[in-house]
C-alpha cells in the first residue's frame, strides 16, 4: 500500500467552499447562494487527481470513530482500535479501487486517462488493473 505523503499529490489544505457566508448576498444573488466561480462550473473536475487534504482527513477520521464506536466502543480514543479499522478502510479502498477501474473502462476511458487519475504511469496502471478489469469485463459479458 503507498503512503500517501509521499505520492506527489496536488496538496490542498482547505476544502473548497462557498464565496458568500449565509446570510449575505452577492450581486442579485439571494442570501448565500453565490458561488465561487470554480464551484459554480458544473463541469469542474476536483477529483482529476488525487490529493490529500482537510476535506479527506476529516472524511477518513469521521470513519475510523464511527467504525470503533462500532466495534469497540468502550476503546474509542485507543490507537489500537484505531490501527485496526484504518487497516480495514485501506484494504476497502483498495478492493473500491479495482472496481472503480474497471467501472472507468466499461465507460471508455483510456489507461492513459486512468493513469493520470491515478498518479502514476500508464504502464503501472495497466499491469496493476488490466488482468481485473478484463476478467470481470469478460464475467459480466456473460450475464
Amino acid at each position: 500500500m503507498p503512503n500517501l505523503k509521499s505520492l506527489d499529490f496536488k496538496a490542498h489544505d482547505e476544502p473548497q467552499r462557498a464565496s458568500c457566508s449565509p446570510g449575505t448576498s452577492g450581486a442579485g444573488d439571494p442570501a448565500g447562494t453565490e458561488l465561487a466561480p470554480e464551484l459554480s462550473d458544473p463541469r469542474r473536475d476536483g477529483a482529476m487527481v488525487p490529493h490529500v487534504g482537510l476535506d479527506t482527513a476529516a472524511v477518513v477520521d469521521e470513519a475510523v470513530t464511527m467504525l470503533v464506536l462500532w466495534r469497540a466502543p468502550m476503546l474509542l480514543g485507543d490507537a489500537g482500535p484505531a490501527i485496526s479499522v484504518l487497516v480495514s478502510i485501506a484494504a476497502q479502498s483498495e478492493n473500491l479501487l479495482f472496481d472503480a477501474v474497471a467501472d472507468a473502462r466499461d465507460q471508455g476511458y483510456t489507461w492513459r486517462e486512468i493513469a493520470a487519475r491515478l498518479a502514476c504511469s500508464v504502464r503501472t496502471a495497466h499491469r496493476r488493473f488490466s488482468g481485473y478489469a478484463h476478467q470481470r469485463g469478460n464475467l459480466g459479458s456473460h450475464d
